[in-house]
């Protein structure tokens, strides 16, 4: 009797019609299966690991025009496989376009050679390496170790000190 003092006749219908409503939703929809459940974790990316295989190292010291090949490798700490290009860049005071050559004639896993771009900006030469597929021009880093990802040759044409940095990169 209290709850009905309290809940004026136009509020009960309201709730009433709601109920309603919720059965009827549910009972428009004949469940013909199991209702399957499921649970996942997001978390963030991790940044992956790359570094030059211990058994070819980016050299100390050279001599302009002698060769020397770096094969990389990757490492992918995440759940996932993430895709990439490896960027490979050299900086030093007044270098130029012909100051480094970076070659490769390392097939993928696709048999497509490697496609190797070369830019300029400012005191740094920059090489974007990546499979030459079309359809799929990015490296795929499968969780966990990825060694010999791909291997490429450098050579200095220009004598001088070169900063080098080696990494993956989403373009």
């Amino acid at each position: 009797m209290e709850l009905k003092k309290n809940l004026s006749s136009g509020t009960i219908s309201a709730i009433l019609l709601l109920c309603l409503a919720v059965v009827g939703a549910y009972a428009a929809d004949q469940l013909l299966s199991n209702i399957y459940q499921h649970k996942i974790t997001v978390t963030e990316a991790q940044l992956m690991t790359i570094s030059p295989a211990v058994s070819t190292p980016f050299l100390n010291a050279t001599i302009t025009g002698q060769a020397f090949n770096i094969t990389v490798n990757v490492d992918n700490p995440n759940p996932v496989a993430l895709k990439g290009r490896i960027l490979l860049t050299f900086t030093k005071t007044g270098i130029t376009l012909d100051s480094v050559a970076v070659t490769s004639t390392w097939l993928t896993h696709l048999v497509y050679q490697l496609q190797i771009s070369k830019t300029l900006e400012g005191d740094t030469l920059i090489f974007r390496i990546y499979p030459n597929y079309p359809p799929d021009p990015y490296f795929t880093f499968q969780p966990g170790s990825n060694p010999a990802v791909c291997w490429f040759t450098v050579t200095y044409a220009a004598a001088g000190s070169y900063d080098i940095a080696l990494a993956v990169v989403a373009s």
